[in-house]
C-alpha cells in the first residue's frame, strides 16, 4: 500500500475510455488507488469502471466531459471537488487520423514535452513526481480503427505492425515514475534519441519529415 499512500487516495485519468488511458486506470486500481475515469464517451467509461470493480477493490467515478469545450476545466473541478487527487494521467487529445504536416498538432507535442520538463523542474524538490512519456507506435483501438480504414490491417482485431502493447508502456512508465522529467518509451524511441544526438537541428527536421511521410502516407 506504499504506492497508494504516496499517490492516492484518488487518481484522475483523462482519456480513460480505452487504450492507454484505460490501461493506466487499471494499473492504478491494482496498486490500491481509487480512479476518476474522464473521457467523452460515457458507455465506454462505464465498461472500464465495471472491469476495475470486478478485478480490484478500488473505487471509481466516471466523468463524461469533452475536454475541448471551453468550460471543461470548470466541470472537471466541480465533478471532483470532494476528492483528494494525488495522481494525474493525461492521455487525452490525440489525433485520431494521423498524417504528416499537421503543424499545430506537432507543435503541441513539443509543448507537452517542455511543459512536463518545466513542471518537473519546479515541483520535484517538493516531492511531486512528473514524467512526460514520448511514445512510439502504440496498439490502441483508435490506431486499429484508423489502419483498418486505410487498408493497412485486414480487421480492427488485428495488431498494427510495429505497434507496442499499452500494458508495456504503462509498466515502463511506472518503473520510471520517479526518474523524470522525460522518458523515451520503447527501443525505437530510445534509438531515435541516440540518433538525434548526433545530428544538427536542421538534419533532424529533414530526417523526421521524410520518416513521417513514409510512415503516415501523403498529407490529406
Amino acid at each position: 500500500m506504499a504506492f497508494a499512500a504516496k499517490y492516492g487516495p484518488w487518481a484522475l485519468v483523462a482519456g480513460a475510455s480505452d487504450g492507454l488511458g484505460a490501461a493506466f486506470a487499471r494499473e492504478l486500481a491494482e496498486r490500491g488507488v481509487n480512479v476518476v475515469l474522464l473521457a467523452r464517451r460515457q458507455a465506454l467509461l462505464d465498461q472500464v469502471a465495471a472491469e476495475i470493480k470486478s478485478e480490484t477493490s478500488a473505487q471509481t467515478r466516471t466523468v463524461a466531459i469533452d475536454l475541448a469545450k471551453p468550460d471543461a476545466s470548470v466541470k472537471v473541478a466541480e465533478a471532483t471537488a470532494d476528492l483528494e487527487i494525488g495522481f494525474l494521467v493525461y492521455c487525452a487529445g490525440a489525433d485520431p487520423n494521423y498524417q504528416p504536416f499537421l503543424v499545430a498538432y506537432g507543435a503541441s507535442k513539443a509543448f507537452d514535452m517542455v511543459f512536463a520538463e518545466a513542471l518537473w523542474a519546479e515541483l520535484h524538490d517538493r516531492g511531486v513526481d512528473v514524467l512526460g512519456l514520448i511514445l512510439s507506435k502504440t496498439d490502441t483501438p483508435a490506431l486499429r480503427r484508423l489502419e483498418h480504414s486505410r487498408g493497412q490491417i485486414s480487421s480492427p482485431d488485428e495488431v498494427p505492425a510495429g505497434a507496442g502493447a499499452v500494458d508495456e508502456v504503462v509498466a515502463e512508465a511506472f518503473e520510471n515514475l520517479t526518474k523524470g522529467p522525460t522518458l523515451m518509451v520503447g527501443e525505437i524511441m530510445r534509438a531515435a534519441e541516440q540518433l538525434m544526438g548526433s545530428l544538427t537541428r536542421n538534419q533532424t527536421v529533414e530526417l523526421f519529415t521524410q520518416a513521417a511521410a513514409a510512415a503516415m502516407g501523403p498529407p490529406g
